[in-house]
């Protein structure tokens, strides 16, 4: 609108969180927005551009400005270190969060099919199946994923999943500090295990459920989502 606007920068890099466009029906007072990892003290440029429905153009000279760390720091801090260990963290969030988003959206596609076997009376019953096992097998991804549900829900004890690890080293985005050797390690196993988790992902989307979707379509069944 109209007027005199200021926009400020947390001094943040963008959330690796997926985007969501919902609106929660209410949001408690002490939630905060998904934050980004911290950027390295160094110059920057910023630019404000226009974007409208008919042109997206720049306004006025870029300008820049220094970001310089701040004085309290612990002598041995490497800050372009930290900021470097923030943003693979940040990438490996953004990975996970999106592989996990694929996972929600296959076990809703997995639904559907179940219900389209259904109302397919020349589908083979050894379908249904084929169709668990693909069910086991992605419900089996995401408690390495997110960790068992039930024991989550009951408080006991378990292994740390991967996002369990991501998250302890996701708080390192809170501070300059040098992560912790806690941090590191939560990191690299992460990692790791997100690298893992992908390939199999990617195995069973393009055998076991493509094989799946083909002998749907070749039964007649009603369309479901992620079936051409």
């Amino acid at each position: 609108g109209a007027g005199l606007h200021r926009v400020d920068w947390d001094l943040r890099g963008p959330s690796p969180e997926p985007i969501d466009l919902s609106t929660p029906g209410f949001r408690p007072p002490w939630a905060e927005p998904a934050k980004g990892p911290l950027v390295a003290p160094g110059r920057y440029t910023a630019t404000l551009t226009l974007v409208s429905t008919s042109v997206v153009r720049a306004l006025g000279e870029p300008q820049s400005f220094e970001v310089k760390p701040v004085d309290n720091l612990p002598a041995n801090t490497d800050v372009a270190a930290v900021a470097a260990f923030q943003a693979e963290v940040a990438e490996v969030r953004r990975r996970a969060a999106a592989l996990g988003a694929e996972i929600g959206r296959l076990n809703d596609d997995l639904r559907h099919m179940r219900a389209a076997l259904s109302a397919a009376p020349k589908a083979d019953a050894a379908l249904f199946r084929q169709l668990d096992d693909v069910r086991e097998t992605v419900a089996a991804l995401a408690r390495r994923l997110y960790g068992d549900p039930i024991r989550g829900r009951l408080n006991e004890s378990a292994t740390p999943s991967m996002s369990s690890r991501l998250s302890s080293a996701m708080n390192s985005f809170e501070t300059r500090l040098m992560p912790t050797a806690t941090q590191r390690r939560d990191a690299e196993l992460a990692q790791r295990d997100l690298e893992t988790l992908s390939r199999e992902y990617q195995t069973l989307v393009d055998g076991a459920l493509a094989r799946l979707r083909a002998a749907l379509d070749a039964a007649g069944a009603p369309w479901t989502p992620g079936r051409r």
